[in-house]
């Protein structure tokens, strides 16, 4: 059409531009496994702690006043998803960084179609939808997991369109649909407990979605949806208060509610 910018770059090279990345960062975790950050340290010491016979998601410790003996706690500062993916793959017979390689490229070609199949659901052409991917997975966040994997992180980017996808296909919220998405907010929580924020923007998407579709109208429809994505969020949010409250973590002592607004914002 006259008058409409034609894109610089076709989709063909913007495809052709994500898959040299891949290449590109596949070959510099074959040249040298990804690092390990704080936090999934202390995954793989739950997961080595479970391999010496710890019960699961407790890690074992040196007793200070018997050093012959071990203690064990339940870990709950981090949930087990960062590890238990990468242990899944050890198990069958790859050491850590061989299991670490693995699953990064996994995960990145599971993340980069969820987003991709989500653009277009959202109505972005072609062009937009491959230039996007292109632009999310060059950034250092991304294609940085070559170089350091920092746990439950990359879990999240790439549940998360996966997860909204399907919150959009099921903005009808029958019952059926309520509890299974209750699970799968449950799913992305434990592979990131700051899945609870996102995943809570997705349900946000889901009220406005049908609030448009109703013309910006509070019709009944959309009235009974704020009730319905609330007790998504409060059965996920109870499931992820149940996980702290049976160790130590951030929020102190073990307890089921919270209430101050330190313990909260954490």
């Amino acid at each position: 059409m006259d008058g409409v910018p034609r894109p610089v770059f076709s989709t063909r090279l913007l495809q052709a531009f994500l898959g040299g990345a891949l290449v590109l960062g596949t070959l510099a975790m074959l040249q040298s496994p990804p690092g390990i950050f704080s936090d999934s340290v202390s995954g793989f010491l739950v997961l080595r702690s479970m391999d010496q016979g710890a019960d699961f998601n407790h890690t074992l410790r040196v007793d200070p006043d018997i050093i012959s003996e071990d203690l064990t706690s339940f870990t709950s500062w981090w949930v087990p998803g960062q590890y238990l993916l990468p242990g899944a793959i050890q198990s069958l017979g790859f050491d850590l960084g061989e299991s670490l390689i693995l699953m990064t490229f996994l995960i990145w070609g599971l993340g980069l179609s969820g987003y991709l199949r989500l653009f277009r659901q959202l109505g972005f052409s072609s062009w937009v939808s491959w230039f996007s991917l292109a632009l999310i997975f060059c950034q250092p966040f991304i294609l940085g997991y070559a170089r350091f994997y920092h746990g439950g992180d990359l879990l999240q980017w790439a549940y998360f369109p996966w997860f909204m996808d399907w919150a959009l296909r099921a903005r009808s919220l029958k019952w059926g649909q309520l509890l299974k998405l209750t699970a799968a907010f449950c799913v992305g929580i434990f592979m990131k407990s700051s899945f609870l924020i996102f995943g809570a923007l997705a349900l946000g998407s889901v009220f406005l979605a049908l609030w448009r579709e109703s013309s910006f109208k509070m019709t009944r429809t959309v009235l009974w949806s704020i009730p319905k994505i609330g007790f998504i969020f409060l059965g996920s949010a109870a499931a992820l208060a149940a996980y702290t409250s049976m160790g130590e973590s951030p929020l102190g002592n073990q307890r089921l509610v919270h209430f101050s607004i330190e313990e909260i914002l954490f």
